[in-house]
């Protein structure tokens, strides 16, 4: 595998290998395995997913500080962090993550500025 140099290159590799793919989660339980066919848990298991897929790509990645709080991740290239956000939804409905509601996305940059170099990985599923 080819060491991905920047964040760029990691969203454009991220981009190549996931759109077209198709999904499936499945839960074990008292030993009986079923799969799940909602869409309500996708975006959080996709969440989950995520840093672990830019880990296998030789990624140094760590979670941000807290699950509700920006940044959710903060990925690091050369010295340089970036901070990383994923939002996922269901694309037969509108987003209703944070974006959507752009007066709050206004309000919320303003008092973190920070954001606005954010990095956002935006997945339809």
């Amino acid at each position: 595998m080819t060491k991905i140099a920047n964040i760029e290159e990691l969203f454009l590799l991220t981009q190549n290998k996931l759109v077209g793919e198709h999904r499936a989660v499945s839960i074990t339980f008292a030993n009986r395995s079923h799969i799940y066919s909602g869409n309500d848990v996708i975006g959080n298991c996709l969440q989950e997913w995520l840093p672990d897929w830019f880990t296998f790509l030789g990624i140094n990645i760590r979670a941000g500080g807290h699950t509700q709080k920006f940044p959710d991740f903060v990925a690091d290239f050369d010295g340089v962090s970036h901070d990383i956000e994923v939002k996922a939804w269901n694309i037969n409905n509108a987003p209703s993550f944070d974006l959507a509601n752009f007066y709050s996305f206004l309000e919320s940059t303003f008092s973190e500025p920070g954001k606005l170099n954010a990095h956002y990985f935006i997945l339809g599923y």
